[in-house]
Parts: structure tokens; C-alpha cells; sequence
């Protein structure tokens, strides 16, 4: 028999013979071309059915393509040919092959229960008759019909077997299958991030094997699960992270123009509506798109028609005679060429009309963002911070221009925006195209648009259509630069994207323009607010209509009052005590505001053309006055921590209380006897504390008449009774403001004045004698007495409530006897201080002075000890460098005082040492006391802490002391 070649369709050669002819089309099928490989196979079947052959192959290949091009009625009837060739035959192999098929129908179909029994029986049979890639289909079956099932845990478990049975020499497309359903698997166990990860390798390695339709078929799949899971509450997907579901559904676009169906190419389309991210993908003329579904109906049954047409027609010619072949070999090779180009041709005219439909959309699309750049505009400018203007203006740009990324490189210091703006994924290299705009001042955009901009701007075209970069400038300033691409979906900038993003960055720049100046207004505005708060009197600004303007910080405390009750008021409607006949303050003048009394002075204001405008008042508040006079005419206090010498525990732990009193603002009560150095340690609190630039003021309540005690400590007014001070004179109160009060002596206070001191102590102001204003004051109380306070309230010489209010903080200095230690460097620290002040050379006292020294009482406390050195060095005779002479006072007064000597304890012999003559003392008055630490304290008049130190440093065994006197008694 005469065969020839057919060239109807390019690519096109009826081989010779039916084996060469099933080889052209699996190598079709490995492809994806399933329309080419489905004619051929027509044509192998009419051969075979003819002249004999491997009928159930052709069978199998046949199921596979009808299955593929989702032609399914076809598709079943070949399955149901093969599988009963296959039965009479007792081939296992292509049995099980077309169970397997038949289930792929049944899932594509959606019979899930009917997909699972056909599953079933065929691995049944390979139970019997093995078969390595028919069991790993099986897995991968197995794990599809799961997942449809909506069981993920063994989706997973069948297409990881399925991978794990998987080698070289199986058919490589196992391999992409396998993939596919751990990706579906992943999906519905809701790991999206890995079901995106497999669904990209199957990708690639279908890609590797060539297989268009396949590809087409996972880009769409992926396509179509990125969109659902980018919609998903929770998903492990991150939109900027992640390819948009439109990158994915144009690439299976491309592949379905070159293998796909009319049928294909609209499950794409819908893809696009549903998930594609442009406009133009989801929006679009009605009347077009209703013209272009209706196109798609007659191509659709166009090639429908075709394909019918094609098998009559073989199957007529199977009727034909021997000596007729001939020409029904040439008429089936026309049919066939005819038949493939016409598919082309509707493949082609599906792609014009797709491009038609998205030209007429994109036409309405720009139009509605036209439309649109008015909103935006209205609300660009309703935005008050740089920030937010930036990122909105981004994120509009993103919306119109249907970008991947866009980007924003501030230049300072025009623009106060601090760091780079990103929305979307930009690529990696936009900082350093936005870079080479800012430095250069040009404008990066493709080369096809005939960019026309302000002159000020020079253009870089780009061969890139898929990238700009703008810098946004108003006047000669450059506040950065945009950056955009669209490189990740592979869309193109057209002209009117580059428009609207023109017209975006002209508006940002006027509206960041206008930033800039009202930025450089309030800081002015701030730092002249920040001067006058600096300033610590009252300033006030008036207008010519003598309303307030501007006023400070300090001014605003003088009022008492809101500052906004205070701007915009007449000056003379305020709460002061302005003469009605004093219209202008040209002089000083001494007011009173609601704070107190304010001295106030007045400046003219002047315009540009010399004319007054307004006025300047300052006001300084009288106390201040007086303070800053006080603290010129009272020397500061002179003692700080560094004199308080000692290394007594008692005597050190109160120095230690002292510094922690000195950080705070708490009121203070001191006691101790006479001449322990009470005021010194009010002294070194004072100056140690945050007050130390404060006044400090001391009044001896004991020293100063109760009837005048008030007018010393609140002060009067003038006329308030007779002798009184012309124009009153301030109290201590007053007069300590800011700083420190020191009332010395305070167990002396007549007891109706420590309720008037209590009552201002808890009101924390005060009223001068014959005055009616109230005076808030700002000053910390140190309190000082060598009486017992608690044994006068007990007899109602001191009131209880007045006690607790001034004994916040607590310090009680030790005597000096207690002390005793700390006696020999005292007594140096006054002979260097007296010796340098007299210009003697007298260095230090010999023992013998030390000891009676250590051993006499000192009922003056300290301030005897400094006297009687002072005293010596006065008399010493100029030279002399050893003071060894014993003070008369010292030798004349008792060493000790006279004490009830217990029964069985003698005092000690004369000679004895000190630490002998304590330890004795000691032991007398524990026996004395019952051996309790307590009672011997108070006994001693020391702290308990004082008495455990003394019995640890002499090893007294107090347990066994008394042991010893009971078991004597």
C-alpha cells in the first residue's frame, strides 16, 4: 500500500506504519499536545481496527487524552472498550491501568465513593500481578481521593509513600503527580506555606520534562489556591512575600494557547476574575464582554463540532473497500491536517479576543482612575503627618498602577521622614535605582513613553517597561524619590500609569512643601514659647486692644487660672487689683494677683512702622524679691556631711538615715542634747538636698516671746498693731521659701501657737497677722529639740497630732559619752581648726588629756568639747606642739556621775583603763536590768544596738552570767 506524508499542518507526518505512528503520539501525549496525539490516535485506531493489531494501547492512549481534553463520555467508552479487550486478553497490566484511569474520571467527575471502590479493586489486583509505577499511581490516587475526602493526615501519608517509592527509571511524571498531591495535601491541612513550596516544584520539574499541558494545569491550580489562601483568616502566606495568583494564571494562559482547549482557556478567565489582581482582570465594558462570552460559545462549539466531524468520518472509511484505501488514507490525512489547523486557528482567535476584552477593560479601568485622582487628592490632603502621607500615597499608587512593589528614599534634611517606605515587594535593586535618581535629579522611565515633566526634572529612559523612578520635588527642594516595578507579575507600565503617578507626585510634593513651611512656623512659634516658659517671671503680650496675646508658664501660675481662659481677655477684666486710674504700667507697680503680691512693669510694642502695637508686661512675684535679697543679705549654711566626724554605729547610722532624708522632700525632726549638733545635721541635710539653692532660715522658738512667736513666723501687715513695721514685714515662711525652715527647740513652742503651726503645716500656706490673703508656700520643715516630746504629750505640754506631723523623718543623735571612741579624733579635728585660725603650732594632746577626756561625761556634749579645746589652745604658749596639761574643767568636775551602786558591785580602783572601767559600768547595769538589753539602754541612754556591740567586743557571756547569779541566789 502506497502511504504518503500529509504537510496540512506544520509538525504534522502520518508515519508509515502503526507502531511509528503510536511513538509520534506518545511522544505528543509527554508533551502535552493531547489535541495533535487524540487525532493521530483516531487515525492508529481505524489502522488497527482494519489490518489487526495492539488494539488496547491505542485504547488506554485514548482514555488518557479524552480524559485530559475533559472530554469524558468519550473518555468512559474507550475505558469500558479497553477494560473488556483487556479481560478477554487476560492482560493484568492494562486491567488495572484502565481501573486506574477510570478512577481518574470518577475524580475529576467528583464520585468520590465510586473513585474509591474502582482505587480498591485495582489494588487487589496487584496484589497478585505487581506492578511498580501502577502501585505508586495508586498511592498518588489514594492520596488525591483522601484529600477530596477532606482526610489531610493520610493525603499526607499516601503522597510521601508515593515519593518515597518513586526512582529514575519510572516514568518522571510519577514524580510531578506525586508532588501535586503533597501540595493538595499540605492545602487541606491548612499549611499553606508548604503546599506553595510543592506546588512550585511540581512546576519545575514539569517544566523539566516538557509537559506544557501538565504545567498549565498546576500553574492554574496554584493560581487559584494562592487567591483562596491569600483570602483566608490565619494563613501562613504573606501577601509581599508571595507571587500574586495573576502571575501564576498567565503563564498557564501562554501554555493553554499553545496545547490547551477553548474550555482551558475560560477556567483561566474565571481565575483572573475571581483572584487576578489588576482591574482589568475583574472589571470591563458589559456590552464587550457579553459580545466576547458569546464568541466563546460558537468557538467553543466549532470545536466541538470538529472533533465529532473527525470521528464519523474515520469511522465511515472503516467500511471502505480493499482497492478504495488509497484514497481514504489521503482523505483522513486532509481531515486530520484540517482538523489541527483549525484548532490553531480557534486557539488563536480565543487569544484575540481575550486580548480585545482586556483592551476594553483596561480603556474603562484608566478611565474610573481618572475619575478616581480627585478622591485621591481630596484625601492626600486631608492627612497631617508625613508619615501617613507617604505610606497612603504609596499604597494609591499600588492600587492604580497595579504595582508589585513601590518604594519611597527620603532625602534629608528636606524630607523628616527617617528610613525607607516599602509597600509590596519591590526588587532588590530599587534602593539603588531610587539612589542614582536622587543623586543625578533624573527620572528613570521606559523608554517607549515620551516623558514631559518640569524643566527643573531631567529623563533616563529605561529599557525596562516594567520599572520607574520619580523624584518628588516642589520648588528647588527634593524630598526623595518614588520607586515602582510590576517585574514580579510581569505586567508593563503603560503611559497612563506613568501620568497618574505624575500627577500623585506632584501633589505630594506641594502637599510635603507645605509641610516644611508650617514645620519651620511652629518651631518658631515652640522655641519663642519655650523662651518665654524659660523665663522665670510672668510675661504677657497685649494687643493694642490690651488683650492678652501670649503669655508664659510663670504668668499662667500667678493667675491661678487656664491658660485658656487667660489668651484673648482684656488685660483689665483679670483678677487683679488694677487702679482704676492706672491705664499703662510705665513704671514698677506693686499688684496683687491671686498668687500673691507681683511686681509688674510695662513696655511698648512697635510694628514696622514705629506705631505701638501692644505691650510687654513682666511681673516678678514680691517673695522672689525678697528671696534674692535674703540670699545676699542670710550667709549660707556652712555644714555639710564631710563635718559630721565619727566612728561611733550609732552615731553613723544617724549620718547615713541623714543622707537618706536629705534626697527627700519629707519634714524632719531632730533630737538629742544639747550641744550633740543638732543644726549641723540640719545644715548638711539642707545642702545635701535638692534645696541647697534655697534659703536656709533658723528660728529659736524657745528664744522669741509666744506673743511675737507669730509675727516671726507668718509675718504682718502694715497697721496690724501698734510698732508695727511700715508696710508689714515678712515672716520666716516668707522669708524660707524654696529652701528650709529650721524651727530649733521646738518642744518650747507655746501650746497655742503648735496649733496655729499645725493648721499651717497641714495647709501648706499660710495668712500674715492683719491679713486677709492666703499665701501657699513652698518650704521643707526640719525640727529640732533636746526635750522628750512624747513624755510632754503624756502631760500635755505637746500636742500629739503636732508631734506626728513634724516626725516624718527621725533622727536622734547620740551624747557625746556614748561616743567615746570617737572623742580623741574630735578633739584633733578642733585643734588643727583652732591652731591654723590662731597661727599657733600646737599639733595634738598628749595621753594622759586624752584619757580623762574619754572618761569625763560631757554634759555640754560637742559643743563643751570644741570650747574647752578652743580654750587650751588659746592658753597654750606659742611654739609648744604637745598639749599634756589635763583641762581644769576636766580635773575639778566628777569623772563620773554618782550612781546607785547594786548590791555586790564595787566601782572600779582608780588607774583602771577605759575599756576596763566600760566593760564594768556595763556588767553592773545588765545585772542591774535583769540581763535585758532593753532596760539597760534605756538605762545607759544608748540604743539597744549600741549595748549587743559593747557585749560582743568584751566577750561578756550574758547566758552564763545569769546562770551564775541564779543559782548564787
Amino acid at each position: 500500500m502506497n502511504k504518503k506524508n500529509s504537510h496540512k499542518e506544520p509538525g504534522i507526518i502520518l508515519p508509515r506504519d502503526t507502531t511509528e505512528l503510536l511513538g509520534v503520539c506518545q511522544r505528543y501525549m509527554e508533551k502535552g499536545f493531547y489535541h495533535h496525539s487524540l487525532a493521530l490516535l483516531y487515525y492508529a485506531d481505524l489502522l488497527v481496527r482494519r489490518d489487526g493489531g495492539d488494539r488496547g494501547k491505542i485504547l488506554l492512549m485514548l482514555a488518557r487524552c479524552t480524559l485530559e481534553l475533559s472530554k469524558f463520555a468519550e473518555s468512559e467508552r474507550f475505558i469500558m472498550e479497553g477494560r473488556e479487550l483487556a479481560d478477554r486478553v487476560f492482560d493484568k497490566d492494562q486491567s488495572i491501568a484502565f481501573s486506574l484511569i477510570e478512577t481518574r474520571l470518577k475524580l475529576a467527575t467528583n464520585s468520590l465513593d465510586e473513585a474509591d471502590s474502582l482505587l480498591v479493586w485495582a489494588q487487589s489486583l496487584l496484589g497478585t500481578w505487581y506492578n511498580k509505577e501502577l502501585e505508586i499511581e495508586c498511592f498518588i490516587l489514594r492520596s488525591r481521593i483522601s484529600q477530596q475526602s477532606g482526610y489531610a493526615e493520610a493525603a499526607l501519608e499516601a503522597a510521601h509513600r508515593a515519593l518515597k517509592e518513586i526512582s529514575a527509571e519510572h516514568n518522571a511524571l510519577l514524580g510531578v503527580e506525586a508532588y501535586h498531591a503533597l501540595a493538595l495535601a499540605m492545602a487541606e491541612n491548612g499549611d499553606g506555606e508548604n503546599a506553595l513550596k510543592y506546588f512550585n516544584i511540581a512546576i519545575e520539574n514539569c517544566n523539566i520534562e516538557g509537559n506544557q499541558f501538565y504545567e498549565a494545569a498546576l500553574y492554574l491550580a496554584a493560581g487559584n489556591f494562592v487567591g483562596r489562601e491569600l483570602g483566608r483568616v490565619g494563613s501562613s502566606l504573606v501577601r509581599d512575600q508571595s507571587r500574586p495568583p495573576a502571575w501564576y494564571f498567565a503563564r498557564a494562559l501562554t501554555l493553554y494557547h499553545q496545547c490547551g482547549t477553548v474550555r482551558d482557556l475560560e477556567r483561566t478567565n474565571q481565575g483572573f476574575k475571581k483572584f487576578g489582581r489588576r482591574e482589568s482582570d475583574q472589571l470591563g465594558n458589559r456590552e464587550i464582554n457579553e459580545h466576547s462570552s458569546r464568541l466563546s460559545y460558537f468557538l467553543g462549539r466549532l470545536a466541538k463540532n470538529l472533533d465529532e466531524d473527525l470521528k464519523k468520518l474515520m469511522e465511515i472509511h472503516l467500511g471502505a473497500p480493499e482497492n478504495h484505501w488509497v484514497d481514504v488514507e489521503q482523505s483522513v490525512e486532509h481531515v486530520i491536517g484540517n482538523f489541527l489547523t483549525t484548532h490553531h486557528t480557534l486557539m488563536d482567535l480565543e487569544k484575540k479576543r481575550r486580548e480585545l476584552v482586556e483592551s476594553a477593560n483596561q480603556m474603562g479601568v484608566e478611565r474610573k482612575k481618572l475619575e478616581r485622582l480627585v478622591e485621591y487628592g481630596r484625601k492626600l490632603s486631608s492627612i497631617l503627618e508625613e508619615d501617613l502621607l507617604m505610606g497612603t500615597t504609596l499604597g494609591i499608587i499600588m492600587e492604580v498602577v497595579e504595582s508589585d512593589g513601590v518604594a519611597f528614599l527620603p532625602n534629608a534634611p528636606e524630607s523628616q521622614i527617617r528610613g525607607s517606605i516599602i509597600r509590596g515587594t519591590p526588587l532588590d535593586t530599587w534602593h539603588r535605582i531610587a539612589l542614582m535618581v536622587l543623586n543625578s535629579d533624573e527620572a528613570v522611565v521606559p523608554d517607549f513613553f515620551p516623558f514631559k515633566t518640569r524643566k527643573a526634572v531631567q529623563v533616563s529612559s529605561s529599557s525596562d517597561p516594567h520599572v520607574t523612578a520619580l523624584p518628588v520635588r516642589a520648588g528647588n527642594a527634593c524630598y526623595g524619590v518614588i520607586y515602582c516595578d510590576k517585574r514580579k507579575s510581569g505586567s508593563k507600565l503603560s503611559p497612563m500609569d506613568i501620568t497618574m503617578i505624575e500627577s500623585l507626585i506632584l501633589q505630594v510634593g506641594t502637599l510635603l512643601d507645605n509641610y516644611r513651611m508650617q514645620r519651620i512656623s511652629r518651631v518658631t512659634a515652640i522655641n519663642m514659647e519655650a523662651t518665654l516658659d524659660a523665663i522665670s517671671d510672668g510675661v504677657i503680650t497685649l494687643n493694642r486692644h490690651r488683650q492678652v496675646m501670649s503669655i508664659n508658664r510663670a504668668a499662667i501660675a500667678l493667675f491661678d487660672m487656664p491658660k485658656n481662659k487667660i489668651l484673648g481677655v482684656p488685660f483689665d477684666t483679670l483678677p487683679i487689683n488694677l487702679p482704676s486710674d492706672l491705664k499703662r504700667l510705665r513704671t514698677e507697680t506693686l499688684l496683687r494677683f491671686p498668687r500673691g503680691e507681683v511686681l509688674t512693669i510695662s513696655r511698648p510694642l512697635t510694628d514696622h512702622l514705629g506705631e505701638t502695637a501692644g505691650e510687654v508686661i513682666t511681673m516678678t512675684e514680691l517673695r522672689k524679691v525678697k528671696k534674692a535679697v535674703h540670699s545676699i543679705a542670710v550667709p549660707a549654711p556652712r555644714y555639710t556631711f564631710e563635718h559630721l566626724t565619727g566612728n561611733d554605729p550609732a552615731f553613723m547610722a544617724q549620718v547615713k538615715l541623714a543622707r537618706i532624708a536629705a534626697q527627700a522632700e519629707s519634714d524632719i525632726l531632730i533630737t538629742g542634747e544639747s550641744g550633740t549638733g543638732k543644726e549641723v545635721f540640719a545644715q548638711a541635710v539642707h545642702n545635701a538636698g535638692n534645696r541647697s539653692e534655697g534659703p536656709f532660715i533658723a528660728i529659736n522658738c524657745a528664744a522669741i516671746p509666744g506673743e511675737l512667736l507669730e509675727s516671726e513666723l507668718f509675718g504682718y501687715e502694715e497697721g496690724s498693731f501698734t510698732g508695727a513695721v511700715r508696710g508689714g514685714k515678712p515672716g520666716k515662711f516668707e522669708l524660707a521659701e524654696g529652701g528650709t525652715l529650721l524651727l530649733d527647740e521646738i518642744g518650747d513652742m507655746p501650746l497655742e501657737m503648735q496649733a496655729k503651726l499645725l493648721r499651717v503645716l497641714q495647709e501648706r500656706q499660710y495668712r500674715r497677722i492683719g491679713g486677709t490673703l492666703e499665701y501657699l508656700f513652698d518650704v521643707r520643715i526640719i525640727s529640732t529639740t533636746n526635750r522628750p516630746l512624747e513624755r510632754l504629750v503624756e502631760i500635755n505640754q505637746f500636742r500629739s497630732d503636732l508631734l506626728y506631723r513634724l516626725r516624718v523623718m527621725h533622727l536622734h543623735i547620740p551624747p557625746l559619752r556614748d561616743r567615746a571612741a570617737d572623742i580623741p579624733r574630735l578633739a584633733q579635728v578642733f585643734l588643727e581648726r583652732f591652731a591654723g585660725k590662731m597661727g599657733k603650732k600646737v599639733e595634738r594632746f598628749g595621753p594622759k588629756v586624752l584619757e580623762r577626756m574619754m572618761t569625763y561625761q560631757w554634759p555640754g556634749n560637742i559643743r563643751e568639747l570644741e570650747h574647752i579645746v578652743e580654750a587650751e589652745v588659746n592658753v597654750v604658749p606659742q611654739g609648744v606642739k604637745l598639749i599634756d596639761s589635763i583641762p581644769a574643767v576636766l580635773i575639778e568636775q566628777p569623772v563620773s556621775k554618782p550612781l546607785a551602786t547594786p548590791q555586790g558591785f564595787n566601782l572600779p580602783p582608780e588607774g583602771t583603763s577605759l575599756d576596763e572601767m566600760e566593760r564594768t559600768w556595763l556588767l553592773g547595769s545588765l545585772r542591774r536590768n535583769g540581763y535585758s538589753a532593753t532596760r539597760t539602754a534605756r538605762d545607759l541612754g544608748v540604743s539597744r544596738g549600741t549595748i549587743y556591740n559593747k557585749i560582743k567586743r568584751f566577750g561578756i557571756d550574758v547566758q552564763g552570767l545569769k546562770w551564775e547569779d541564779t543559782h548564787a541566789k
